[in-house]
């Protein structure tokens, strides 16, 4: 199986997934699909584990805001309801999941990353990671924060939405965001390492432990799930959200004249 907006690298005994939607890796409604559907058909293949892995100085930069400002109601919920089902499926995986950030990682960049197993980031002051969606008018779902806080702990996830906070690799690190700071030229050879270190022990023994270590927050993830997206779209569509996102995108496209 082939997909426009993905390279996918074979590695034997595992496949590197590489976002090629432009050098933003923008998430678009076709790259979100891609990737539901390559997770979805990945148990039917021989390799074990998969690392994401965005293009030049970019992971991604998140949702594609200028496609969601271009769509009716029904066509925003389909949006948000694929990138939600994504988000879950990669969190449910029951294989190891490695994310070999090369670069920024905002927004639903972020997301990916948080969902995988483990975060390798090219350690630059100038790359950004974090989940900054107040600032564009976005309200991200229960489920979304269950995700942050699994791994940064609720009290910071909390404080860190409610500022939209994006952080450098370091404090990243620190915050327990990222697991591992390279050279950028260093950060997909890492992943790798990392992944061939999950895959040197029993597969079933790690899968299962993998799947045991996040059943609470599947479970949450899963309760949250609906209820969560239903009300993000309302506030998005029917609330100030695109205003927001409009005022946004219109400010960046005035700086860069």
């Amino acid at each position: 199986m082939s997909f426009k907006t993905l390279n996918i690298i074979d590695k034997g005994e595992f496949e590197i997934c590489q976002f090629n939607n432009g050098k933003a890796s923008a998430l678009n409604l076709e790259l979100i699909s891609d990737l539901g559907q390559y997770f979805s058909s990945f148990h039917e293949k021989s390799a074990k584990g998969v690392i994401l892995n965005g293009q030049g100085s970019i992971f991604s930069v998140g949702l594609d805001m200028k496609e969601l400002i271009g769509q009716s109601e029904a066509e925003t919920e389909i949006f948000f309801k694929a990138f939600f089902d994504l988000t879950l499926n990669i969190v449910k995986a029951e294989f190891p999941v490695v994310s070999a950030i090369n670069g920024h990682s905002p927004a639903g960049g972020c997301v990916l990353a948080i969902a995988s197993d483990y975060r390798v980031m090219a350690d630059d002051d100038k790359y950004k990671i974090g989940l900054n969606e107040l600032p564009v008018g976005v309200m991200p779902t229960p489920a979304i924060f269950e995700l942050y806080s699994f791994w940064i702990g609720r009290r910071r996830a909390y404080q860190n939405l409610l500022t939209g906070r994006l952080m450098d690799p370091l404090e990243a690190k620190t915050m327990g965001l990222v697991d591992e700071l390279v050279p950028l030229d260093q950060v997909l050879e890492t992943a790798e390492l990392k992944m061939k270190e999950y895959l040197s022990y029993d597969y079933k023994t790690w899968c299962g432990m993998k799947s045991n270590l996040r059943l609470n927050l599947i479970s949450t993830m899963e309760n949250d799930h609906t209820n969560g997206h239903i009300s993000t779209i309302d506030h998005f569509v029917k609330n100030d959200g695109k205003s927001i996102l409009m005022k946004k995108l219109m400010e960046l496209s005035a700086k860069r004249k």
